[in-house]
């Protein structure tokens, strides 16, 4: 039954299905850890630790908006 519902994950993910409020309370049920690493001005890299050991390694480039919102605030 979990297969099946893992399968499916992204298609529910993607539908109206699952409210923000359950979208987050998934995440927070399958997630052990975030790690954030600052790459130069604009470069990120996210390591997803889910509960149970898996990783997943993310590298994404903030927008400019970002970048800029977030030096005001600093």
């Amino acid at each position: 039954m979990l297969k099946k519902f893992g399968e499916k994950l992204p298609e529910i993910w993607e539908s109206e299905l699952l409210k923000s409020e359950k979208k987050k309370e998934l995440l927070r049920v399958l997630i052990e850890k975030v790690v954030l690493k600052k790459r130069g001005e604009k470069e990120v890299e996210v390591d997803v630790v889910w509960k149970g050991g898996a990783r997943s390694h993310f590298e994404i480039v903030r927008r400019k908006e970002d970048v800029l919102e977030m030096e005001m605030k600093e």
